[in-house]
């Protein structure tokens, strides 16, 4: 199915949303709409419908391969509707979809092999600095490099900001200390890493795209940006498709800017 055809059919399935279960009898692979529009992978979706198919029915209903689906699994699929199926957003997960097959942004499977190499090309004395030691060590020393100072300083000139440095939080599958981290209500709403590492920086970069892809499903609500020298050819595209935004040391300044767009 291309966009094309992908937006005309989320258009009559919102249309016909009020007899949900009726247009997804009618047109199976609707049920691709629907897991777009929710945002998720096959074996989220899976997962959310309480495994009603397979993974493979799921596929054939996506590809119209089937004329119908069971009334069990159409209840299912109907009761998970959003109230509203809006085509931009299910294109642009189409398009993320996509990119995830072509290795252009970070899976679950792919983040974690990353970070295997990662693990496995850094010095341990580097991979501290990632960790509950490095923080530790970091947040009692009271250090702060030079671009981390830079982003204090423009922090501290932003009305009505409150952020906490080199926090610690936990996610899925590792415990990570966080350069800045901006809170709304008491709760993470900003986290900004910030390195000024010259070396490795291909694997750098993918680590740090893992480390981002945890924090989006830890807190689903929060952006996350990175200041960084520079970023290196192989690492841009991943780097550019997990970050809400990416500056470097000569734009550091516009980062008040982006926080007071985003009204923190």
């Amino acid at each position: 199915m291309d966009q094309s055809e992908l937006k005309e059919l989320t258009l009559r399935f919102e249309k016909n949303r009020h007899m949900a279960e009726k247009f997804l009898q009618q047109n199976p692979k609707s049920i691709l709409v629907l897991r777009l529009a929710l945002g998720m992978s096959q074996k989220e979706f899976l997962k959310k419908i309480n495994n009603e198919i397979s993974q493979v029915a799921l596929i054939r209903h996506e590809k119209g391969r089937s004329t119908r689906m069971n009334s069990k699994l159409v209840k299912e699929l109907s009761s998970h509707v959003p109230e509203h199926l809006d085509s931009r957003i299910v294109i642009r997960n189409y398009k993320k979809f996509n990119d995830m097959k072509n290795g252009l942004h970070m899976t679950s499977e792919r983040a974690k092999q990353l970070h295997a190499v990662w693990k496995q090309k850094t010095k341990r004395t580097q991979w501290q600095e990632w960790g509950r030691k490095g923080a530790m060590i970091t947040n009692s020393q009271d250090r702060l490099t030079e671009q981390e100072k830079q982003v204090k300083s423009i922090l501290d000139q932003v009305a009505n900001i409150s952020y906490k440095i080199h926090y610690q939080t936990k996610t899925k599958f590792i415990s990570m200390n966080i350069d800045f981290v901006l809170f709304e209500k008491g709760k993470p709403k900003f986290f900004i890493e910030v390195t000024e590492r010259k070396h490795d920086l291909s694997i750098l970069c993918q680590a740090y795209a893992y480390r981002c892809r945890l924090l989006k499903e830890r807190y689903p609500n929060a952006k996350v940006g990175i200041i960084i020298k520079e970023v290196p050819f192989s690492a841009k595209k991943i780097i550019e498709n997990e970050f809400d935004f990416i500056l470097n040391s000569n734009s550091i300044q516009n980062l008040s800017k982006f926080l007071q767009f985003r009204s923190l």
